[in-house]
């Protein structure tokens, strides 16, 4: 288990953190996703995970699956990687059903117990769900 500089770890347990757009990706911003590693160690490493508490994430492990429109959250989430393998379970979990996009991180662990924070202005955080890599 890799520990970051955060409060978050990364796990070898088959775990993916879930956010679900709470807009339209068009009133997002341009850069909300764009890694920062030019800047110094207090600088954040980009607008999302500032905006949840946390610093750097490993982008190998991260996926982000869309559709164009509003779309069930379960449909988005099983033409990401696995995603047939938790696309109900998220399903079922959220209060939030249509979206555009979802942000996947895979093997973290997100915990707003730590942070504090379940949402943001654009993205709301659903849960830390199993995922199975034969799916």
């Amino acid at each position: 288990m890799g520990k970051f500089d955060g409060p978050y770890f990364r796990c070898d347990e088959d775990l993916v953190s879930v956010w679900i757009a709470k807009c339209p990706c068009s009133k997002m911003p341009v850069d909300y996703f764009t890694e920062n590693y030019d800047g110094e160690d207090e600088d954040p490493f980009n607008q999302f995970s500032t905006d949840f508490g946390f610093g750097y994430y490993d982008h190998d492990f991260v996926e982000g699956s869309a559709l164009i429109g509003s779309a069930s959250i379960e449909d988005i989430i099983k033409k990401a990687s696995y995603g047939h393998s938790f696309a109900m379970e998220v399903s079922d979990t959220s209060d939030v059903k249509y979206s555009e996009h979802v942000f996947l991180m895979y093997n973290f662990n997100y915990s707003p117990s730590v942070t504090g924070v379940t949402e943001s202005k654009y993205y709301k955080f659903i849960g830390v769900f199993k995922f199975n890599q034969n799916a």
